[in-house]
């Protein structure tokens, strides 16, 4: 059940899982989808995902391949700049 409970940890999650990196996760679609945006050491976009059904990524092993999926955009594309 999407709950709001629910929905903050999922935007916990996705905030906190690219750390040193900056991600801002944002609901809309009157609270039924989600998208994400990385952020690198220099506020350019690192990697973007969008239209994220949030019932779908109740599913903790769904998350975890967005993530994962994301992660990987991050690093081929060489954006992942954290120091000078």
């Amino acid at each position: 059940m999407l709950t709001l409970q629910a929905v903050t940890k999922i935007k916990a999650e996705l905030e906190g899982a690219f750390k040193p990196l900056h991600c801002i996760a944002q609901v809309y679609d009157t609270g039924q989808k989600l998208r994400f945006k990385v952020f690198d050491r220099d506020y350019d976009t690192a990697c973007e995902m969008a239209d994220l059904s949030l019932k779908a990524l109740l599913d903790q092993t769904l998350l975890s391949d967005v993530i994962q999926r994301a992660r990987r955009q991050i690093q081929s594309s060489g954006r992942f700049r954290t120091t000078e």
